[in-house]
This record gives C-alpha cells, structure tokens and sequence, in this order.
C-alpha cells in the first residue's frame, strides 16, 4: 500500500488530481454520515450527537491520514488534518460539556469550533477539497 501510494506520489501531474479524487470520495462519504445525525434537541441530545460526530470525524481521519498528499499539497493537508483533529477534540469537549449540562462552556466551545471550522474549510477550500469543508458536512 505504502509503495502505491508513493508510486502514485512520484507520478507528477495526475497525482494530485488522484490524491483529490480519493479524499474527496472518503469525504463525501463521511459528510453524508454526519448528516444523517439528528440535530441535537437538548443537553443530554447534545452529548450523544457530539460524540457520534467525533466518532465519525475520528473514523474519516484515519481513512485521510492513510492517502499520501503529493509534495505540492502535503504541508497543506496535514495542517487541515491538525485542525480537523482539533474538530474532534472540540466534539469530545462539547461531548462532556453538555453531558454536566454546563451550557456556558457549550457556547464558549461552539464558538472555538466556528473559528477551527472556518480555518479547515479555507485550507480545504485551496485544496479543492470542498466535500472535505467541516462547513458542508
């Protein structure tokens, strides 16, 4: 696997098309499930729809961290991978935020999500990688 994927770094000028198409199908596919998740009507709500979000982000990272980025967008994509990483940790501290129905530290973690949220989707966005903007999911 790790020598395709180099293969497919070494190739030159279609290998950033492929690396798009690849992590806009593991993308697209995720986005469709996060969707699917009800929008949260309570607290307690709150605390299980965020943990099924960070499950599902934590599960699209693993996939994403397995492509090789070419060289022209690896430093890019990694740092949208940190921000998205960051995603599930503000998911996971929501998570238990709104488990202690501790609804001032929901909105102060909401607001640092939107800030983390607006710098993945700009990088993603100069990737052209917009099934993979946290927005669109």
């Amino acid at each position: 696997m790790a020598l395709a994927a180099f293969g497919f770094a070494a190739c030159g000028g279609d290998s950033d098309q492929k690396f798009r198409e690849r992590a806009q199908t593991v993308c697209t596919s995720y986005a469709a499930k996060i969707q699917a998740i009800e929008r949260p009507r309570d607290l307690t709500h709150l605390a299980e729809t965020s943990g099924q979000t960070a499950d599902l982000l934590e599960q699209q990272l693993a996939e994403l961290r397995g492509l090789e980025a070419p060289g022209a967008v690896a430093t890019d994509f990694g740092q949208w991978l940190k921000l998205t990483g960051e995603a599930v940790s503000n998911a996971r501290a929501i998570q238990t935020a709104a488990k202690g129905q501790d609804q001032q530290r929901v909105l102060e973690l909401a607001g640092e999500a939107a800030k983390n949220t607006l710098s993945a989707d700009r990088i993603a966005r100069d990737l052209k990688l917009s099934k993979c903007m946290i927005e669109a999911a």
